[in-house]
């Protein structure tokens, strides 16, 4: 979510992207995530081959029948299937916990990019322990009714993992009446709520809109929230949606042509545009002083540091990074194209650090 906006300074939005891998590229790490993934599943061996520097695989039906025939051999042979493929969770698992998180943000990609046909694969692998919250994360990039169907099923998911929050997450693209309503209720029921990451996830899918029907039912439920973490952000996600809603209202808004970057700007405007009025306030009410040091005036900006395109080219996940005075954030952001018109489908708060505080002079 949007940092809690206070005293902040001038705009400054600077937008680096790199919308386009090369297609080799985007075939090899498609073709990994479906042979990690997709193996597994009790039973089902991804059959791939790189050759020339480009990686091909199987279909699922294709597969499914390599498996079938493999375990037939096996059997036949007095030998136990699977065991060749038991390396393969280990695989995954070490690429997903590896300290670089440059290896699992290529992973999280390479799924993104192979798309609603690895959502199988995906689903088998929330049966494990040590891949399930990197199924359930990537299922809720992917979105669509089949992955929506299966993060469905983790509200009532014995595990002690949480896992419940990606489908939390995952509905702030579903705008209809009785999804706002799920939402609200999991807010609403914060007090009882173990983790705090699953009404987090509730309230910053709520404030990837901008509908202003939304505003009092969060009061409401802000009113009797005793934790003062929830109902601190419930007040900036009430914040966030006026901000944004009327931002959407003006002129410049409503003739700004549509793009991947401007659809980002559009949700961190809140903070922007706060950051922007808090240095004019600052300006006026620090003329005189000397305590301010040349040169340092705070502002909030955002870096697009990658996107990935889905199969159609009709959804795009970008890696973000956010700074305002006080802190650096790191955000997963999915995009949905409807039309001819980019739009935020989802957003998902990674790490963040704390900003030294700027020094002043004496």
């Amino acid at each position: 979510m949007v940092k809690k906006q206070d005293a902040r300074d001038s705009c400054r939005s600077q937008v680096c992207a790199r919308i386009e891998p090369s297609q080799g590229r985007r075939r090899r790490r498609l073709g990994l995530a479906m042979a990690l993934v997709a193996m597994l599943s009790n039973g089902t061996h991804l059959l791939f081959a790189v050759e020339g520097g480009s990686t091909s695989y199987s279909t699922s039906s294709q597969t499914a029948a390599a498996a079938k025939t493999e375990d037939a051999t096996l059997n036949q042979a007095g030998e136990q299937p699977g065991p060749k493929f038991s390396w393969v969770p280990n695989l995954l698992y070490g690429i997903i916990d590896s300290p670089n998180r440059n290896a699992l943000d290529a992973l999280y990609d390479a799924a993104f990019a192979a798309g609603p046909p690895l959502v199988p694969q995906l689903v088998a692998a929330i049966a494990d322990d040590r891949t399930a919250e990197f199924a359930a994360q990537s299922l809720a990039f992917i979105g669509g009714e089949q992955a929506m169907n299966a993060l469905s099923s983790l509200v009532h998911d014995p595990r002690n993992l949480d896992l419940r929050r990606f489908y939390y997450g995952a509905m702030g693209a579903l705008e209809g009446p009785p999804d706002t309503q799920v939402l609200i209720d999991v807010i609403r029921q914060a007090n009882t709520e173990p983790d705090r990451a699953v009404t987090d996830a509730a309230i910053i899918a709520l404030t990837v809109r901008s509908d202003l029907s939304l505003v009092i039912p969060l009061q409401k439920a802000g009113a009797k929230i005793t934790d003062p973490v929830i109902e601190d952000d419930l007040a900036n996600a009430v914040s966030i949606i006026q901000s944004r809603a009327r931002y959407l209202a003006s002129h410049r808004a409503q003739t700004q042509p549509s793009s991947i970057e401007q659809a980002i700007r559009i949700y961190f405007i809140p903070a922007i545009r706060s950051v922007s009025a808090a240095a004019r306030h600052g300006r006026a009410g620090n003329r005189g002083r000397t305590n301010q040091v040349a040169g340092s005036a705070p502002s909030a900006s955002f870096e697009i540091r990658h996107v990935e395109y889905g199969p159609d080219h009709e959804r795009a996940l970008a890696r973000v990074r956010f700074e305002d005075p006080e802190a650096i954030a790191h955000y997963w952001i999915v995009l949905q194209k409807k039309g001819s018109n980019w739009a935020v489908d989802t957003a998902w708060l990674g790490a963040e650090q704390e900003r030294p505080a700027a020094p002043h002079s004496s």
